[in-house]
C-alpha cells in the first residue's frame, strides 16, 4: 500500500480494546489494519458483540453493524465477516483483500499452532526476526502440544535462523541443537555445526571427527570467501584503505554512512 487514505469513519473518543492483540483501536481502518496483519491469530469469535457495538455506537458504522449481525446470526465464517469489513472500508486494494481471501481459505484447514507457525514463518519471510522468535516461543511455551515432533523441530530450527540472522550465535546453535533432537534433518544438524562454530562452542570430539561435520565446515569455508568477494564487504576494505591512507575526514564519513545503514537494517530486524 501507499499514498494517503482518507478514513471514512469518525474516529471514537473511547477506543476499544482487542484483548487478543493487546491493542486499542479508534477507527474502522485501524481494525482493517488489525485484521490484515493478525489473521493468523483470528478466528470468527473475534468479531462478537462488543466489536459491533463499538462499531454501531463509537464509529457510527450503523450499517456495518448490522450487517456483521446479520452474518453472525446466519452463521457466517470468519472469510465472510472479514471481508465484508476490508471492503466496507476500502482501506486494503481488490489484489491484497483477494489474496487475503485465499490466505484465509488456508487458515481455516489448520489447527491453532499451524497457524501461529505460518504467521511466525511470513515475519521470518520479511526479515522481522525478534517478532519471528516471538511467534515461535508461543508455540513451544504452549502447555498441550498436538502436533507430531517434527513440526517442533522445524519451530526450533526457524527459531535458530532467526537467532542467527541477528548474529545470536549461541541462541541459534542451541535452538538447531533441539531442531536435530526432534525432526533428525541433516539440515538443522548442518546449521547446528556451523552456529557453534561461530559461537566458539565445542560440538565434541566424535562430530568434530566426522565426515558430515568436515563437510559442513568446507561448505562454512566456501561462504566465508564468497563474503569476502561481495560488494558489501569490498566496500568496507575501500572504508578501511581511507584509514590507512591517512584520509580521516573521508574515513569518518563513510563509515558513520555504512555504520548508520547497518543500524536501520538492525533496528527492522528487532520489529
Amino acid at each position: 500500500m501507499g499514498g494517503l487514505i482518507l478514513c471514512r469513519s469518525e474516529e471514537a473518543e473511547k477506543p476499544y480494546y482487542i484483548s487478543s492483540l493487546g491493542m486499542y483501536i479508534y477507527s474502522v481502518e485501524e481494525l482493517c489494519y488489525s485484521l490484515y496483519n493478525n489473521i493468523y491469530l483470528i478466528s470468527s469469535d473475534f468479531i462478537d458483540e462488543g466489536l459491533i457495538g463499538f462499531l454501531r455506537n463509537e464509529t457510527k458504522d450503523v450499517w456495518l453493524a448490522d450487517e456483521l449481525t446479520f452474518l453472525k446470526e446466519k452463521k457466517a465464517g470468519l472469510r465472510e465477516l472479514v471481508i465484508t469489513i476490508l471492503l466496507y472500508a476500502d482501506y486494503y486494494t481488490k489484489k491484497e483483500v483477494d489474496e487475503l481471501r485465499t490466505l484465509i481459505n488456508t487458515l481455516s484447514t489448520l489447527g491453532t499452532e499451524e497457524r501461529l507457525k505460518r504467521r511466525a514463518d511470513n515475519f521470518l519471510f520479511n526479515h522481522k526476526f525478534d517478532s519471528a522468535i516471538k511467534n515461535y516461543a508461543a508455540i513451544l511455551n504452549e502447555k498441550e502440544h498436538t502436533m507430531k515432533d517434527d513440526f517442533y523441530g522445524n519451530v526450533f530450527h526457524n527459531t535458530g535462523v532467526a537467532y542467527g540472522r541477528l548474529f545470536h550465535y549461541e541462541q541459534a546453535a542451541e535452538c538447531f541443537k533441539m531442531a536435530f533432537g526432534l525432526n533428525d534433518n541433516q539440515e538443522s544438524l548442518k546449521e547446528y555445526y556451523m552456529a557453534a562454530a561461530l559461537a566458539g562452542i565445542a560440538v565434541g570430539e566424535e562430530a568434530e571427527n566426522s565426515e558430515f561435520h568436515n563437510l559442513c565446515m568446507e561448505e562454512m569455508d566456501g561462504l566465508a570467501r564468497e563474503i569476502m568477494d561481495s560488494d558489501e564487504y569490498l566496500e568496507v576494505a575501500k572504508i578501511g584503505l581511507l584509514r590507512s591512507q591517512g584520509s580521516y575526514t573521508e574515513y569518518n564519513a563513510a563509515l558513520k554512512k555504512i555504520l548508520d545503514k547497518w543500524k536501520a537494517d538492525y533496528t527492522i530486524c528487532m520489529k
